[in-house]
């Protein structure tokens, strides 16, 4: 009778002990590659990406490729009247790496070249839809020495939209 009770006393507190800690929620780390709970990053989160040097004369079309794969493309242009530069098309976008609406990719392009001589046109690649920080007075020209921040954003199974923002880093 002893060991009845000793027993069912142990599988009741461990009953409790279960019940208990499976109430704290999600104690452990997420493994696998989708997260799908909200995650906090105390110690602060830095997105990675290269850098590709871009040494274009008149013009050039990047990749999907050269786009997935950095976080800051450096362009050098040779043009003395300025240069052109293309973005992918969406299909080739959303094939690397924007596989479900609502995925985005962020990216900076940096006109190296300070002289104001040096602008740098950005046109949309098929299927993109460009979208300017403002309505008036906004263009599609990165001037000599400033950044055009990028992002990426699949907003359907065929369509992406391009959000560009330019700074000026004086």
């Amino acid at each position: 009778m002893k060991n009845f009770i000793v027993g069912s006393l142990i599988i009741g507190v461990a009953i409790v002990i279960g019940f208990v800690m499976s109430s704290k929620g999600n104690l452990g780390a997420s493994s696998g590659p989708e997260h799908l709970q909200r995650e906090y990053f105390f110690g602060g989160l830095v997105q990675g990406g290269g850098k590709l040097n871009s040494a274009i004369a008149t013009s050039t079309t990047y990749t999907a490729k050269e786009i997935c794969e950095n976080s800051l493309v450096k362009i050098t242009s040779t043009a003395t009247a300025g240069a052109t530069t293309t973005l992918p098309t969406a299909a080739t976008l959303i094939n690397t790496c924007l596989p479900k609406d609502g995925d985005f990719k962020d990216v900076v392009f940096w006109n190296a070249n300070v002289s104001a001589a040096s602008t740098t046109s950005i046109s949309p690649g098929t299927g993109m839809i460009m979208a300017l920080e403002e309505v008036t007075g906004a263009n599609k020209l990165m001037a000599g020495g400033n950044l055009v921040s990028i992002r990426f954003i699949r907003a359907s199974s065929t369509g992406v939209y391009a959000l560009l923002g330019e700074f000026d880093p004086e």
